[in-house]
């Protein structure tokens, strides 16, 4: 899965999880759908260059794609 903690936070400072293509999230198929999900949330995301940038854990969003 292509869920990311971030070490470096070169492209978007106050990210602490980058989501890239391909990505398995069987609620959320595609990455707009999944941004558009976290763009709701309490948790800052964006997407830049086809990635998603957020500031949500790791862990709550692996539960949300997977969540029924």
């Amino acid at each position: 899965m292509a869920i990311l903690t971030r070490v470096t936070r070169k492209e978007y400072p106050g990210a602490l999880t980058e989501i890239r293509v391909p990505f398995v999230c069987t609620n959320y198929p595609t990455i707009q759908e999944l941004a558009a999900l976290l763009m709701t949330g309490s948790a800052p995301s964006v997407i830049i260059e086809g990635k998603i940038f957020t500031e949500q854990a790791k862990g709550i969003i692996e539960t949300a794609c997977e969540a029924i």
